[in-house]
């Protein structure tokens, strides 16, 4: 579709009949407002609105080349690459740990990069916005077909996870991310530091506890614990319910029979169903044992280290008799 500034209205004639069709003006508006700003985004002399996006869009070209670029003659505004990137991008700049434009690479990080990126430094051998933007990609026709998959051009891409460009410099075996639930070495010693994480003081493993006698990074509501690196919502079994118009939402305080149910499961299946001792509901470690097993001892060993570390592998029967 082209875009009229000076007709804002336009419309194809079915989309028109469609719209003039509406009984709602307000579902009307919406949808005007959605077009009219889509229209208004190239403007009559063909220069860029303030909400533009130039990349990916031949209509562009003029954002960055002087004149209709070749390949023997870009004609870029300014000879600087990053220099004319940063016209529209200056706040990405100012992020150094995301953008570290200017940075020179060591040694070690120019020998894991490929060919590509260290083709792509500038002229003093320093990181560039190039570096990491492969730039003609979203200038090509013929790679077009690569916006779906990789939108920010990022070179060697697409990524499955938004840092996988970065281990293309950086040695990726120095960035993984602590497993707060692998507290045990391979000679069996105890990881302390570990404890740390979860715990404000290391707990005395040696002696005897409860719940409610131990100090937690976290001092209210102890599920952000777990959240903080699983954000699941809904829970994975909060979407069985009994009750077809609403979800199952387990972190609650238990009914008084549902709490005599659980002392009595206890007791009878040798596992804990701590609650948290905030508020008295039932929070991820109710039903999921954290630790690796051997921390702890007994009942409070029970579920360590088991698939979806349950405490028990049937474990809605500890709260519902049916």
């Amino acid at each position: 579709m082209q875009h009229f500034i000076s007709s804002p209205f336009y419309f194809p004639s079915s989309l028109k009949q469609l719209i003039l069709g509406f009984r709602q003006p307000i579902l009307f508006l919406f949808c005007l407002s959605l077009f009219t700003y889509t229209n208004q985004t190239v403007l009559a002399d063909n220069t860029l609105s303030t909400n533009s996006n130039p990349h990916w869009n031949s209509n562009y070209c003029q954002t960055c080349h002087a004149s209709t670029p070749t390949k023997a003659k870009l004609s870029l505004i300014h000879t600087n690459v990053s220099t004319l990137c940063i016209t529209c991008h200056q706040q990405n700049i100012t992020e150094k740990h995301i953008h570290p434009i200017g940075m020179k690479p060591g040694s070690n990080m120019l020998s894991r990069m490929s060919v590509a990126f260290r083709d792509s430094l500038d002229a003093q051998g320093q990181l560039a916005c190039a570096t990491c933007h492969d730039i003609p990609m979203q200038c090509l026709s013929s790679r077009k077909n690569e916006q779906e998959l990789n939108s920010k051009f990022l070179r060697g891409g697409p990524y499955y996870a938004r840092s996988g460009i970065c281990f293309s410099c950086h040695d990726e075996s120095k960035y993984q991310r602590l497993n707060p639930h692998d507290q045990i070495d391979e000679n069996g010693t105890i990881n302390r530091a570990s404890c740390k994480l979860c715990h404000r003081d290391e707990p005395n493993l040696g002696e005897k506890s409860t719940i409610d006698k131990l100090y937690f990074s976290i001092e209210n509501d102890l599920s952000t614990l777990c959240t903080r690196c699983h954000p699941w919502k809904p829970h994975p079994g909060a979407s069985f319910s009994f009750n077809k118009k609403r979800q199952a939402n387990h972190l609650r305080v238990p009914p008084s029979a549902m709490l005599q149910r659980m002392q009595v499961q206890q007791n009878k299946m040798g596992i804990i169903l701590p609650l948290d001792p905030t508020n008295g509901k039932i929070f991820c470690g109710t039903c999921h044992n954290p630790h690796e097993k051997g921390i702890l001892k007994h009942a409070a060993d029970k579920g360590a280290d088991s698939k979806y570390r349950l405490r028990h592998t049937k474990i809605c029967i500890n709260c519902h008799d049916k």
